[in-house]
């Protein structure tokens, strides 16, 4: 591939670098891309312990940057000091939106993330004259972009990490899973607990299923428990207990990498209620692992999703559970979403997907 190289040097800012986020993988293997061709450092401003060295906090910039002619790479999720820092800096900018959960899910349980989301509204608008370019991951966020008053606008894939998952499972996982396994599905669904994420639905599901089928289906919500959202988690508790579903249900908190692996063996579908997904990594995983998809269509999950699994446009909990029931008992079913599935995957090969950034970044002037 041929490209043009205005300049010598990409850097990118984001707010938080966190092991195992979504965003987080996505910066370290476009780091890889870029470092092909231009020097390149991640800049933060905070990081988990065991991220700090995969790059430097964003103050530190002006005494390491190394090139004259540098660009920024701002990933704008969520509001963030460096944004205004970004503004009192004149090197050519690109915008990475990872898009914002509306901060209306969040105000019940935690108004600081809801008042941080409001920030990032302000900061996307302010920072749009400044910007040379702007992408999003699906057609559904860019078009957040064109409302703030981007006018050089993409969508460009994400970076989906799947060589994480060539690993063994955690066979004590497994083994736990396979051993107390009933006689109905188990459902698997991965992402952070918060309200965004409709657990809650997942949850009604889980009992809507069991009385239909008059067999007990299990929910398994993998996914960190933060503190920030302990009210919604405790909702969630006692929406269990209320079902009668509560020995269903599990909530894991974080896994390590081999136990979210044996979770991607042991369960049956993969099951997304999410009113709110900016796109939706765990989707692609669950196909990169073989695990049938089937999801409510809100905002872009559909993009994502595509042709490789089921997407439903109400939230029917009848009619999720007669989709799962089939999934989980007609093979024929089960084999037609695992192969569109790994279909759906040949558009996120990581080779492509690298070129798809280096041609964008490298010759936009």
């Amino acid at each position: 591939m041929s490209v043009r190289r205005p300049w010598s040097e990409v850097d990118q800012f984001l707010p938080s670098l966190t092991y195992g986020d979504a965003v987080g993988n996505h910066v370290l293997r476009l780091k890889q891309a870029l470092a092909t061709k231009v020097e390149t450092s991640i800049f933060f401003e905070s990081a988990e312990p065991r991220m700090n060295d995969e790059g430097y906090y964003y103050w530190e910039y002006g005494e390491r940057q190394s090139h004259p002619d540098s660009a920024l790479l701002y990933h704008l999720s969520i509001g963030s000091p460096i944004a205004e820092y970004i503004l009192t800096r004149d090197e050519p900018l690109f915008i990475d939106y990872h898009d914002f959960t509306p901060s209306e899910y969040f105000a019940p349980y935690d108004p600081v993330s809801a008042e941080l989301v409001e920030e990032g509204h302000w900061q996307l608008k302010g920072l749009a004259e400044r910007t040379s370019l702007a992408w999003a991951h699906s057609e559904f966020a860019r078009q957040d972009l064109e409302k703030a008053g981007y006018e050089n606008t993409r969508v460009l894939p994400v970076f989906v990490d799947f060589s994480r998952f060539n690993r063994p499972p955690d066979a004590r996982t497994l083994k736990k899973l396979r051993e107390t396994k009933t006689g109905g599905p188990d459902i698997l669904f991965v992402g952070r607990v918060a309200p965004n994420k409709c657990q809650q639905d997942l949850i009604k599901l889980v009992r809507t299923y069991s009385e239909l089928y008059e067999r007990p289906a299990r929910l398994h919500c993998v996914g960190v428990v933060g503190s920030t959202h302990d009210r919604y988690t405790a909702v969630l508790r006692e929406l269990a207990r209320d079902l009668g579903v509560a020995e269903q249900v599990e909530l894991t908190g974080s896994v390590s990498m081999s136990q979210l692996r044996a979770y991607y063996a042991a369960c049956d579908v993969f099951v997304s209620m999410s009113d709110h997904e900016g796109f939706g990594v765990p989707l692609l995983e669950a196909m990169h692992m073989g695990l049938p998809v089937l999801a409510y269509g809100a905002a872009a999950v559909p993009e994502t999703v595509g042709t490789g699994g089921i997407v439903l446009e109400r939230k029917d909990f009848v009619d999720f559970a007669v989709a799962v029931e089939r999934i989980f008992t007609d093979e024929c079913v089960r084999q037609g979403l695992v192969d569109a599935g790994r279909a759906r995957l040949e558009d996120f090969d990581p080779e492509r997907v690298a070129d798809q950034y280096l041609e964008q970044l490298l010759s936009t002037l």
